[in-house]
């Protein structure tokens, strides 16, 4: 398992920002692999009113599963081109906004290798599910930490993406596909009932992620240092 880091939280979105223009047309998932999350959902005889799409470039994945599953889905993408898309707003998937807490019956992302703190990424995903929620992280051997690049900060082996994805959250199943395109793997994360109500106790930094808010700790720290040599005659800015 390996992590890039980032110069600051400019940086990383620049990184993701650039790599979105370049792949804008380029679609990552294959139709299959989407068609075996649409058959749990009948086995489970399970009824989808919402969800949310994370990380998804020109909203391939959200038409399909708005078509499939005759539900309200809608995609989320760092970049502005996010705007050209229908169905799509342009949003850090760090971020949750409060009216999305406990509200969504599933939640799909073959992005999580874009991450630059995937446990965060997890729980706040794993906020946004009701109590019979799940979310389905898309995994394949092109995530993997040999395959990294500025924009692929996070990567990872299957054993090692089931690991993290585990220590909090229940995997109610693994979906296996074998395509064109690759063999790959979608991790079904549900909610044990402590991690559900851990999640619903929990306040959290649903407008900035903790990166945003320890550069912005460390912008007023420096300030008020600036302020207090100042006032000792110790700065002659």
């Amino acid at each position: 398992m390996k992590l890039n880091t980032f110069k600051n939280y400019q940086d990383y979105a620049h990184a993701q920002e650039t790599m979105n223009k370049v792949k804008l047309d380029y679609v990552w998932v294959d139709e299959h692999e989407l068609e075996s999350i649409c058959t749990l959902f009948q086995k489970q005889k399970k009824t989808i009113k919402n969800g949310i799409c994370h990380g998804v470039r020109n909203g391939w994945e959200v038409i399909f599963f708005r078509e499939k599953l005759k539900a309200d889905v809608f995609g989320t993408e760092i970049s502005e081109t996010a705007k050209n898309y229908p169905h799509m707003i342009q949003w850090d998937f760090h971020k949750i906004k409060p009216e999305w807490i406990h509200n969504f019956d599933f939640i799909y992302s073959n992005s999580l290798d874009h991450s630059y703190n995937p446990q965060l990424c997890l729980e706040q995903w794993m906020r946004c599910l009701d109590r019979k929620g799940l979310c389905f992280i898309h995994w394949a051997p092109d995530h993997g930490a040999d395959v990294m690049d500025k924009a692929d900060c996070f990567g990872a082996n299957e054993k090692e993406y089931q690991e993290l994805l585990t220590k909090k959250y229940v995997l109610v199943d693994k979906l296996v596909t074998k395509t064109k395109k690759r063999c790959s793997a979608i991790f079904v994360i549900g909610h044990s009932p402590e991690s559900y109500q851990m999640d619903r106790t929990t306040t959290s930094q649903d407008d900035w992620t903790n990166e945003e808010y320890t550069l912005w700790h460390r912008f007023w720290f420096s300030r008020w240092v600036q302020r207090g040599l100042k006032l000792f005659g110790l700065n002659n800015d």
